[in-house]
């Protein structure tokens, strides 16, 4: 390789001008063997590397001044390679160094130990210059020394110096470990906007944490998206182009700095960071990404802004704030906590997904039964964890007779799911043989001790018989589960039937006890998380429980339930209830001016939705009711076409309306379809929906942690 007569390599153009320079200046060149010819490959095999991240990377030159401040000859430097400029800021961003889109770097204030032992400061900056030949990236390295402090003789200086770094070492670790309980204390849905929020309050002047997200790209994220989209899967040309997108897809970057240009394409991953960061809007932006990366995939990316560090004379500082290298292990620091956390959350919600459709599966739909007016319900113990060991059923037997089963497996999991599952499976099995509630319960025993289930459970079964007199025979049976109420036109009563011990583990003999039901009388079957609070006695809860619902007048089922899910708005655990009613009986009023219901996603939920609002409309003397229906249809259908998962209906009455709500598990918000002459017949069917109820009266959307709620007010 030619040189000229200073040794520089004859392909920089500037080198004349390198060497009189009066400053600490290096060059270094990274090797690309696929260009090389014979002689330059030759050199290079020379230069040893001591270090993975400096492979591929030698000193090509220095001049005098750089030797007189490093103490070492350039023959020196180029044996050792570029481990020998560890201190002063070689080999710390060789990796970063390779990337097209770094075009300079400048390192914070630091201390560089001479051979000889001696202490100068110096600030490192790095400059690329044109590729060439073998050389695929050259880099200017200026070392520039502070003459004021250029011996550290002061020992007093040296120490503060260090002090400073100790400290801030030991700030890094309170912050990671605040960034820990952070992650353990706050809600998934604002954990990231908390922990970028301390970030900016320690460290950095701006921090934010960003995702992307399913067809709307690069976002800021305040908290665990359930829209997220996998890096790995983006097919934008614009994002895949982009030089934040190449440092995401780099699982082993760390923390980069990138420098985005002003006229960057503002819908691109760098576009929306510059719209979010950037106080000048022709000034290039410089930032820190740095990966939150797991298990071979990006989950996102922590975006910082540093602050400038200042004299008091408005002058670059050479000693203030914080080393740059410490920053950077901190920012890893809390990309890795917040990448393992997202990876914990999104292995938790998949698993509670995945319990929710199998219980949701095995809940029967809002039970019809002749003769009977039925209502249930299930309520999990939090929006998010959706899943539960709650279950119920209602069935017909062959002899006409109604059987009732709750049950409630303990555990909020996957586990406690399965085992429901067991323990309705071994129920219906035995449930052909006709026998009575103590010998089916008796039977489920002897069954469930064979299958030794991972979780307890609890059981009330109860067979409803009607007589000549309209009224009905209830015989229950329960094993550890809490007793249910009867409710009368005169009071409440607890059916406290013995209970002998959980299911599988009988304490004595399973007995069945016998009830009248009247006309007009309603039986409430519960599970514990109705009335389990913590430090209040249970028998006490009961009694409380049942005098409430010995005053209601709801005159149907589903008033009984409206008022009893008002009592479980503090729930601390799974509720499920089901309200069993004997038609007839002394009327009652309207009760509370509310209804809610659970409906199977299935086409026919839009008529039974409208069947159950017409009838509590009735009750509520409403009788401009189509307006309402209307809606209802409406708001239901789409729910049932667009969204997923049980379609929850609650209506209410307002001063001078009824507010209509309907849920689904499909957090994508609803939109007006433009309707087209051009539409093929196919898609000419439907569209309309939100376009009536835009003439009926006002309706809007809020999102929910797992889906969303579309409500609309209709004047009556």
């Amino acid at each position: 390789m030619e040189q000229d007569d200073s040794g520089v390599p004859e392909f920089i153009e500037s080198s004349h001008v390198l060497n009189a320079l009066a400053i600490p200046t290096a060059i270094l060149g990274y090797f690309d063997p696929v260009q090389a010819d014979s002689e330059s490959a030759s050199m290079f095999s020379a230069v040893p590397a001591a270090h993975s991240s400096y492979e591929g990377w030698a000193i090509l030159w220095c001049n005098a001044v750089f030797e007189d401040q490093t103490g070492m000859s350039l023959d020196n430097l180029k044996l050792l390679g570029v481990e020998a400029l560890r201190g002063v800021g070689g080999g710390r961003q060789m990796m970063q160094m390779t990337e097209p889109a770094v075009t300079s770097i400048d390192s914070q204030p630091l201390i560089f130990t001479r051979p000889t032992g001696e202490h100068v400061w110096t600030q490192v900056s790095f400059r690329r210059l044109p590729s060439a030949g073998p050389w695929a990236h050259l880099w200017v390295l200026t070392a520039i020394v502070n003459p004021v402090m250029q011996e550290v003789s002061d020992r007093s200086t040296l120490a503060a110096f260090r002090s400073e770094i100790e400290r801030q070492a030991n700030q890094n670790l309170v912050l990671v470990s605040r960034v820990s309980e952070l992650l353990a204390n706050v809600p998934a849905e604002q954990v990231l906007g908390t922990i970028a929020d301390l970030l900016q309050r320690n460290v950095v002047a701006r921090a934010e944490f960003m995702t992307m997200r399913r067809g709307k790209g690069l976002m800021r994220s305040i908290g665990f998206e359930a829209d997220r989209e996998e890096a790995r899967d983006v097919r934008d040309p614009v994002a895949l182009a982009d030089p934040l997108f190449t440092i995401w897809l780099d699982n082993e970057a760390g923390t980069v700095q990138l420098t985005i240009p002003g006229d960057v394409d503002p819908d691109s991953p760098s576009g929306r960071v510059r719209a979010a960061f950037a106080d000048d809007p022709q000034e290039p932006l410089t930032v820190l990404v740095t990966t939150a990366a797991g298990e071979g995939r990006s989950r996102g990316v922590l975006i910082t802004k540093t602050h400038p560090t200042t004299s008091e004379h408005g002058e670059p500082d050479a000693i203030l704030g914080p080393p740059k290298d410490g920053l950077r292990a901190l920012l890893n620091l809390v990309a890795r906590r917040v990448s393992v956390a997202m990876e914990n959350y999104e292995l938790y919600h998949r698993e509670h997904v995945l319990a929710e459709s199998l219980q949701r599966s095995m809940l029967p739909a809002q039970s019809r039964v002749r003769g009977l007016d039925i209502w249930t319900y299930y309520q999990p113990l939090s929006t998010f964890a959706q899943v539960g060991g709650d279950w119920y059923d209602i069935a017909t037997r062959e002899d006409g007779s109604i059987s009732v089963i709750l049950g409630d497996a303990v555990g909020h999991d996957v586990e406690s799911v399965v085992a429901m599952s067991q323990i309705r499976t071994v129920i219906q099995a035995l449930s052909r043989q006709e026998l009575s509630p103590n010998e089916l319960v008796t039977h489920v025993d002897a069954a469930i001790q064979g299958l030794r289930l991972s979780r307890t459970a609890s059981l009330i079964i109860a067979q409803m018989v009607q007589n000549a007199d309209k009224s009905w025979t209830v015989t229950c049976t329960r094993a550890g589960h809490v007793p249910a109420i009867h409710v009368s036109a005169e009071s409440a009563q607890v059916l406290d039937c013995t209970s002998a011990g959980l299911l599988g583990f009988p304490s004595g003999e399973r007995i069945a006890e016998t009830h009248i039901a009247q006309p007009g009388d309603a039986l409430i079957f519960f599970t514990d998380g109705l009335v389990e609070r913590r430090g209040h006695d249970m028998r006490l809860a009961l009694s409380v429980l049942g005098k409430a619902l010995g005053e209601s007048q709801a005159p149907d089922a589903a008033g009984l339930g409206e008022e009893i899910m008002d009592l479980a708005e503090d729930a601390q655990d799974d509720v499920a209830v089901v309200v069993v009613r004997i038609p007839g009986g002394k009327r009652k009023g309207p009760g509370a001016r509310a209804r809610r219901w659970q409906l199977v996603s299935d086409p026919a939920a839009a008529s039974q939705a409208r069947e159950y609002c017409a009838r509590a409309l009735r009750q509520w003397g409403i009788e401009n009711q189509e307006s309402v229906l209307l809606t209802v249809s409406e708001l239901v259908s789409n729910a049932v076409l667009h969204g997923w998962g049980t379609v929850g209906l609650r209506i209410m009455e307002t001063d001078g309306g009824v507010r209509i709500e309907v849920e689904d598990a499909n957090p994508t918000p609803p939109r007006h379809r433009h309707r087209s002459r051009s539409r093929s017949s196919d898609e000419s069917v439907g569209g309309f929906g939100l376009h009536i109820i835009d003439r009926l009266g006002d309706w809007g959307w809020r999102p929910t942690p797992v889906g969303k709620v579309v409500w609309a007010r209709i004047e009556v």
